[in-house]
């Protein structure tokens, strides 16, 4: 579906380009043929996307609450990818500290899309990571995939992604 909407993105640009050419070559006849119409939204929309301003993207870096006294800096940092597809990955990384016990603990995480992202971004609204045994932890990361058109947002799908990872 990724794909999908990327190639629509790339064909209403294309033909948004061919138009603003004809425009400029034939002047006002442009608007005088069968499709004016269809003419006058595609330049309409094309032009609204053009000078339309993207929100910021957010950070998604999120810090974990900790309650154990730590040793030094950073201990380990795990990266994976959360979601594969097409076009982009939806990637985590998990900063983990040692504690004065021995045991690592997840202080920071920070989710990403990487690859092909011109139509989509990516918001991490909640990442929580639990410790299960033999140096295996938890994840649970949810957030919103927002679908852009031209800079313009045009759907906000949720998505939360559930997983292990291991540290050793």
């Amino acid at each position: 579906m990724y794909l999908l909407w990327t190639i629509f993105n790339f064909i209403f640009i294309i033909i948004f380009s061919a138009l603003v050419l004809t425009v400029i070559a034939k002047g006002k006849k442009v608007f005088l043929q069968k499709y004016s119409i269809a003419a006058v939204v595609i330049l309409t929309v094309g032009i609204i996307g053009f000078f339309n301003n993207r929100e910021s993207e957010s950070k998604n870096v999120f810090e974990l609450p900790t309650d154990g006294e730590f040793v030094g800096r950073t201990s380990k940092r795990i990266a994976t990818i959360i979601e594969d597809n097409a076009l982009f990955d939806v990637r985590l990384s998990v900063r983990f500290r040692e504690q004065f016990n021995g045991e690592l603990s997840p202080v920071l995480t920070r989710s990403s899309l990487s690859g092909y992202i011109g139509n989509f971004n990516w918001t991490s609204d909640h990442v929580e990571i639990d410790k299960l045994d033999n140096g295996k932890y938890s994840y649970s990361v949810s957030g919103v995939m927002d679908w852009y058109f031209l800079n313009m947002k045009v759907y906000s799908q949720p998505k939360e992604y559930i997983g292990t990872l291991v540290v050793q």
